[in-house]
């Protein structure tokens, strides 16, 4: 996908995989890009399934995240599981936890420093020991999560 809509992308769509997102400021401006893509796509003989398919949405989920008019952010629910994640008990737990977090660490300033102190649990040298650093670290780790900004996209006009 990213080689078929190469020159298309972070102009008005992105791309995961052979999911596409098409953003626009206005209802015109977005059948334009609309039809771009679709040829695009028609010259590259793909086809798209219909039932996957949704068009003209002012907000959407997208690989965790809340994506509208007013930029990124992180989706609610996922920071509802971050909020009652409890503190990791054994390494897998805390692989667990730290899988998620690093997921969302653009939205987290200072993350490697944050996650120094349960980061060094991780090593097979270290006995896996909670102490308050760590649980320090955890809950600011969840805090800045449950917090998170907005993330902006960038005008590249400007």
């Amino acid at each position: 996908m990213d080689e078929v809509l190469k020159r298309l992308l972070w102009k008005f769509i992105m791309v995961y995989l052979d999911n596409i997102i098409i953003y626009s400021n206005t209802f015109e401006q977005y059948l334009d890009h609309l039809q771009q893509v679709f040829d695009q796509l028609e010259n590259a003989g793909l086809k798209l399934n219909s039932d996957k398919c949704s068009f003209v949405k002012d907000e959407l989920e997208f690989l965790g995240h809340v994506i509208s008019s007013k930029g990124k952010r992180t989706n609610p629910a996922k920071v509802q599981k971050v909020k009652n994640f409890p503190a990791p008990t054994n390494i897998t737990q805390l692989r667990g936890f730290l899988g998620l977090a690093s997921y969302y660490r653009q939205f987290i300033l200072n993350f490697l420093r944050i996650a120094s102190p349960l980061n060094k649990l991780l090593k097979k040298e270290t006995e896996y020991n909670w102490m308050k650093v760590q649980q320090d670290s955890f809950n600011q780790l969840k805090e800045s999560l449950i917090s998170s900004p907005i993330l902006v996209f960038p005008d590249f006009d400007k």
